[in-house]
């Protein structure tokens, strides 16, 4: 297998932003097949901004990106669709679609000017279904669905787009708990059992830590900070915020003085604050 086979996201001294303004320090990181990298940072700090550039719909202002070894930069858009599938947080406008028919959208890369689906493509939209539990509501339309079975819907529908990479901005931002944890971990399954790259922003913080196998820290210096869940948590300047603290033992976050489950912790005291 070479190594573009097997590394489906690398980036050399990117640096992302607009009209030539960067907004991080150089990065250079790569997510290997079945790698699950959450994306971690404060609101403005760039995460979408540097998410649309890994998807090819943003220029960099510095460095490069590669998929499956070839860089995004040289791939018409048509084409990259076949290398890259995007999740948004924004709301598809699907309602008059049944659920088969938004998944069925995956294959477009595939099935020419006039969108025929062939036997093959049935499979590829079937198994996409029955991997993300949405097979059962195939012949319902979208307007009946509630927010976390529509957005496993949209990730059926980018498991169909078959491709090596997958990228998700803010895809448990509108979920309720229960539902931000099964979409994680669907995703966590996807990436591991499916071998697919996965990228996701999230500010949920408390999930990413039990399910991503990696995190990608966007600093308040502009430093991007490839690490693991367990690196990270290590290092509790990661996780500092004005007036309060973060617990690694059980992945919440409190404001100054107040405890975690009935004890205060030694890690929230003022001395790391």
């Amino acid at each position: 297998m070479s190594i573009a086979a097997d590394m489906p996201l690398l980036t050399s001294g990117l640096v992302v932003g607009y009209s030539g303004h960067g907004l991080n320090r150089p990065f250079t990181a790569e997510v290997g097949r079945g790698g699950f990298v959450a994306l971690l940072g404060a609101n403005g700090s760039g995460k979408s901004t540097l998410l649309r550039t890994l998807a090819g719909s943003q220029s960099a202002v510095e460095g490069f990106v590669l998929v499956d070894g070839k860089d995004i930069s040289a791939i018409g858009m048509a084409e990259l669709a076949r290398y890259i599938a995007v999740v948004t947080t924004d709301r598809v406008e699907a309602d008059a679609l049944t659920v088969r028919e938004v998944v069925e959208m995956g294959r477009y890369p595939y099935t020419g000017f006039f969108g025929r689906l062939d036997g093959s493509d049935r499979r590829v939209v079937d198994e996409a279904m029955a991997f993300t539990g949405v097979a059962p509501m195939a012949a319902r339309f979208v307007a009946s669905l509630s927010d976390g079975e529509r957005q496993k819907v949209m990730i059926a529908r980018a498991l169909a787009q078959d491709t090596p990479l997958m990228l998700l901005d803010e895809p448990t931002s509108f979920l309720d708990v229960a539902s931000r944890i099964e979409v994680l971990s669907l995703l966590a399954r996807l990436a591991r059992e499916r071998r697919k790259a996965v990228v996701l922003s999230t500010h949920d913080v408390s999930s990413a830590l039990g399910h991503a196998s990696a995190l990608w820290l966007m600093m308040p210096d502009g430093e991007i900070v490839a690490t693991t869940p367990a690196e990270a948590l290590a290092s509790h300047e990661a996780f500092l915020i004005d007036g309060g603290c973060f617990s690694p033992l059980d992945g919440l976050f409190a404001a100054r003085g107040i405890a975690f489950d009935g004890a205060r912790l030694d890690y929230c005291s003022a001395d790391n604050l």
